[in-house]
């Protein structure tokens, strides 16, 4: 397998505190981060076949190339190819419960119980497989956040990602000509005993407290299982006409992991019901 972000990774680098999480600076060896960062497909290429976006793409957003897109375009290096490849395996999968297993059995019981022993959950990669033959979908997305032209602006705020997640993976791969400020990842606790003010993913500011900030960093490693705490959001970024990059890590079940409606603000109960009688589509988003 190739090198992977959790080569240098042990059980040991978990902090427990907002939730479990590690941060792995120098996660990949500095040549292989050099071709990452000089190999990596333009952002106009990722643009390719997203003609709504082209022409009135506004700034600050976000904009991705799924695994499997990267290894379906045969302009992508090997690599790239090589890269997602070790990302969304079986050993990464192991290698992941290896670091992170005593802090998974904790937060989520019911996976034990769902498939005997962790070891146990069969690996697959997310558009690419199904889950009648993989228990988890694994991906490795490169992905742009659009340059910051007029007044400084987050590209998300506090929020939680999808139920469906146990896992997100961020490797920082910043251009080294963009000294930009912002851009950091914010860990936050919720200030209130029982979770409330969310609007769908999001969670208003009144009720969280940012706690730990990962700086916007080259081969910066942040990575977290995912859980009714794990809320994170993105600071604010002032004006830059550099984009924000980075590959995102995720493994994904079938079944959510926690239920957000009781937490919504009563506003907002209905909408989320809807989006999950249509088919849950932002439990979904990469």
């Amino acid at each position: 397998m190739s090198e992977t972000v959790l080569d240098r990774a042990t059980a040991a680098d978990v902090v427990r505190h907002p939730f479990p999480h590690i941060v792995i600076r120098d996660a990949l060896p500095p040549a292989l981060l050099a071709r990452l960062r000089t190999e990596a497909p333009p952002f106009q290429r990722v643009l390719t076949g997203r003609e709504n976006l082209r022409g009135r793409l506004p700034e600050n957003t976000r904009v991705h190339y799924v695994g499997q897109e990267l290894l379906a375009d045969p302009t992508v290096s090997q690599v790239w190819r090589d890269f997602v490849t070790a990302h969304t395996s079986p050993a990464f999968l192991a290698r992941l419960l290896g670091v992170f297993g005593e802090h998974v059995r904790a937060l989520h019981p019911e996976l034990q119980r769902r498939f005997g022993e962790l070891e146990r959950i069969r690996a697959g990669m997310r558009h690419v497989d199904d889950y009648t033959r993989a228990d988890m979908l694994l991906d490795a997305l490169l992905v742009f956040n659009t340059p910051v032209l007029t007044r400084p602006t987050s590209v998300r705020r506090a929020h939680l990602d999808s139920p469906r997640k146990l896992y997100t993976g961020l490797l920082y791969l910043r251009d080294p000509a963009d000294h930009s400020l912002g851009g950091d990842l914010e860990l936050c606790t919720i200030k209130t005993v029982r979770p409330r003010g969310f609007a769908g993913p999001e969670i208003h500011g009144e009720y969280v407290t940012p706690v730990k900030t990962i700086s916007y960093d080259s081969n910066v490693l942040v990575m977290f299982l995912n859980s009714l705490d794990s809320v994170h959001g993105v600071s604010v970024r002032h004006p830059t006409p550099h984009h924000r990059c980075y590959v995102s890590l995720v493994g994904e079940l079938q079944r959510p992991l926690f239920d957000l409606l009781p937490y919504q603000e009563p506003r907002h109960r209905h909408v989320l019901r809807r989006l999950k009688k249509l088919g849950e589509t932002w439990l979904r988003a990469p």
